[in-house]
């Protein structure tokens, strides 16, 4: 979190979910990576998002999963 606030990434407030109570409540699911692997290749929009940041700073460890909404 430190590294993020240094790296001015968000101006506004930061809030930590440490229970991820919102992942719950907007009923966000883990996928596996082979399935994160092909929805982003699938997809034009999340290609060229990707292309776009790949030279953001960062370690982009986060918890190890994604996510999507259903």
């Amino acid at each position: 979190m430190e590294e993020f606030e240094e790296g001015g990434y968000w101006k506004g407030e930061l809030y930590i979910d440490h229970g991820k109570k919102i992942h719950k409540a907007l009923e966000l699911k883990s996928v596996s990576i082979v399935s994160a692997l092909m929805m982003i290749f699938a997809n034009k929009a999340v290609k060229d998002a990707a292309q776009k940041t790949k030279d953001t700073p960062g370690n982009f460890k986060g918890d190890g999963r994604f996510v999507v909404l259903h």
